[in-house]
């Protein structure tokens, strides 16, 4: 830095501008020449007082930085500054106007609380920037009277609330301008990021002190500290003085929203009042208007109007009319109107016409839309001759019609229901099934129940607490929501789990043990046969079973229906189980008690990565999560399936012989359990079906539809 002369100080504050940056490095440059502080300061002085008024608050602006910043380093400013700043707060706030006494305020206040000078120092301060106040005292009787006299002196009551009144809000422009000091706060500055980051790293390390070997490395070392340390000081300083612009801003918009929505309230009050014709009308009961009129006595009528947003006319009649209000709440005859009063429809057997249409489209599972509602209700009101001129379809009254008649536009629903009879023939198609097989004639750990799912790289937790009645509610994500890999999820019915098989978009069509899973890579990352056959030859090789049979658990999708896998599993001597459709919420033993925590487990994983490991590239994107990356997410998800839950799994799977169907996920359904329990002791059990081919006439609900 350039060595300091009274001649270059003025020079310098000659050329201070009003910007945050000019007024830091010239506190900069003052902080470390504060050997001169007594000198500094009164040039300070003496250039204050010929600045022009434009200017002069800069100056305070730039001893307010000193004085702050310094303190770190010594007393020296604030000590010197002290016998002028009082003067100068006088000078500055005679010359300038309103607007330039609010931010001598805001600077004062910081002051205060950052307690920089001692109390009679700040007290002195407010004297020369507001004045002496003084307080009117009143006597206890003024006080009492106006309390007595408030219901009836309105004029008195609004100069005594005047006197309480809340702080004039901010106006537009004082905003904008506040918002527009932060877009160069410190916390956005990258170059000053950049050049902390870049500080040698002798500055941090201290055990580096013992590698200096004579007065010249030490110099060098010091100087390198004495940089680091007016850098970090002046950043520091411009972080603690964001945080002040930010707490004022909060209090600005706060006093903004306040004002605003004061002004709302008197604008829909006035609109509501002043609103004339049958539609704006309100109807009161009687309860209400004799609770009105004894909740207002006592009490200034126009406050009391204005609060609950009733127009005065009304409130003053119902206090005349309150004999005859109370004698008809004692006689019961407090209702308003009588039951079925009010306006009816028009056009009742039309309507009534409309919503049988509607209902006989429905039955068929016909699409019904507003449109063809408007065009059936025209093409139909001839019959009960109504004219064009009388009845328009309108978009109103198809709104009306749809709320008389409890209908509503909905989006159609991928879960196929199927209905309850059907749900319980099939579960105890599928016990039966499960009961006839011999489950001694295989190895409990050649049995295996499977199910495929996909695994999405942006699939993380939606949900997050918030402040209620948030107008947004931002959740990060990788930005790769659609990319997604397959994984195969599997466990052994003696209690085992399977290691994941994880197919990802490539190659290498090769199956490779990675990080304790399995790895496959495919051109489109979905189990097709090719890929379920691959991993039937991992996990049940025919060599490693011998004379001993295969058993697969699955659903009925249509890869696993395929007469080619059919013949697949028949060559590698595989039986297999398949719950028949429709029922996988109900009978697939990983969809009811293990897919849910896995993905639970797997969303904690990805929102780990996006808080922690997310990088991003040179233009300032997300890099989409590498296959390593994944591979981690689903075996530490995997990892945390318990034995509980595997055993869990199997029960209610009913694939536990050593339970009953009575423990299974089917049975102790909330709504099917009962019927299930009901035919159980009834003993009405139905035959066992043709090879369980019901799975063909309607569509699978697997968490991903597997395509080949």
């Amino acid at each position: 830095m350039s060595a300091f002369s009274e001649a270059a100080l003025e020079k310098k504050l000659s050329e201070l501008s009003n910007s945050q940056q000019s007024v830091q490095t010239l506190s900069l440059w003052l902080i470390h020449h504060r050997k001169h502080s007594r000198g500094i300061v009164s040039v300070w002085d003496r250039e204050l007082r010929k600045a022009k008024p434009n200017r002069k608050l800069t100056f305070l602006y730039l001893a307010n930085d000193v004085i702050q910043n310094s303190k770190r380093k010594g007393p020296e400013f604030t000590k010197d500054f002290a016998p002028v700043i009082v003067d100068a707060f006088k000078h500055v706030s005679s010359e300038t106007d309103e607007s330039c006494k609010k931010h001598l305020g805001r600077v004062l206040s910081i002051w205060e609380e950052r307690a920089v000078y001692e109390n009679d120092v700040l007290e002195h301060l407010k004297t020369a920037l507001y004045g002496e106040r003084k307080t009117k005292k009143r006597p206890y009787e003024e006080l009492k009277i106006d309390k007595d006299e408030e219901d009836d002196d309105d004029d008195d009551e609004d100069e005594e609330l005047s006197k309480i009144a809340p702080e004039e809000p901010p106006q537009t422009t004082d905003l904008i301008h506040a918002l527009q000091e932060l877009e160069n706060a410190a916390s956005g500055d990258a170059a000053v990021h950049q050049r902390i980051g870049s500080l040698p790293v002798e500055v941090q390390d201290v055990s580096l002190l013992d590698k200096i070997t004579d007065k010249a490395s030490g110099d060098q070392l010091s100087k390198m500290v004495d940089d680091a340390c007016m850098l970090l000081a002046d950043y520091n300083g411009r972080l603690a003085a964001e945080i002040d612009d930010r707490k004022q801003l909060t209090s600005m918009l706060s006093d903004f929203l306040r004002s605003q929505k004061e002004v709302l309230d008197e604008k829909e009050q006035q609109l509501e009042m002043s609103s004339s014709g049958p539609s704006k009308r309100k109807s009161y009961s009687v309860e209400y208007k004799k609770g009105i009129v004894e909740e207002s006595r006592g009490k200034n009528l126009a406050e009391f109007c204005k609060q609950k947003m009733l127009a005065e006319r009304l409130v003053r009649k119902w206090r005349a009319d309150y004999d005859q209000l109370s004698e008809r709440a004692e006689t019961g005859k407090a209702k308003m109107r009588k039951v079925g009063c009010g306006r009816q429809p028009m056009f009742t057997e039309l309507e009534s016409l409309v919503s049988e249409w509607v209902a006989d489209r429905r039955a068929k599972t016909l699409v019904v839309t507003r449109a063809q509602i408007q065009e059936f209700a025209l093409a139909s009101a001839p019959q009960f001759e109504i004219s064009p001129e009388e009845f328009k379809a309108s978009q109103h009254w198809v709104d009306n019609f749809l709320e008389r008649n409890d209908l509503s536009l909905r989006r159609s629903t991928t879960l196929f229901r199927l209905e309850d009879a059907e749900i319980v023939k099939r579960a105890f198609a599928y016990k039966k099934f499960v009961d006839d097989t011999d489950f001694t004639k295989y190895s409990l750990s050649n049995m295996i129940a499977m199910d495929e799912t996909a695994v999405f790289m942006g699939q993380a937790a939606q949900t997050t607490i918030e402040q209620r009645g948030a107008s947004s509610v931002y959740v990060p994500s990788t930005a790769y929501e659609s990319a997604r890999v397959t994984c195969i999820l599997a466990i052994r019915l003696d209690g085992t789990k399977v290691p994941p098989l994880l197919i990802a978009k490539g190659k290498k069509d090769k199956i490779e043990r990675v990080s304790g899973i399995y790895v496959l890579e495919t051109e489109k990352a979905w189990a097709t046969q090719a890929v379920i056959r691959k991993w039937l030859d991992l996990m049940l090789p025919l060599v490693m079973r011998g004379t001993q049979r295969g058993m697969l658990i699955w659903d009925a999708a249509s890869t696993h229906r395929a007469k080619d896998m059919k013949n697949f599993l028949h060559e590698r001597r595989i039986d297999q189980i398949m719950i028949p459709a429709g029922m996988t919420a109900y009978l697939q033993t990983l969809d009811i008690a293990i897919n849910k925590p896995f993905k639970d487990y797997l969303r904690a994983e990805i929102n780990d990565y996006i808080e922690n490991r997310m990088e991003r590239n040179v233009r300032g994107n997300f890099v989409k999560p590498r296959l390593p990356e994944i591979v981690n997410w689903v075996k530490n998800s995997w990892a945390k399936i318990t034995d509980t839950c595997i055993q869990n799994a199997l029960r209610t799977g009913y694939l536990d012989k050593t339970c009953s169907f009575l423990d299974s996920a089917v049975a102790t359904h909330e709504r099917y359990g009962p019927m299930i329990l009901q035919k159980l002791e009834s003993q009405a059990i139905p035959e066992e079906p043709q090879n369980l081919d019901v799975y063909g006439d309607v569509p699978e609900e697997d968490d991903m539809v597997v395509l080949e």
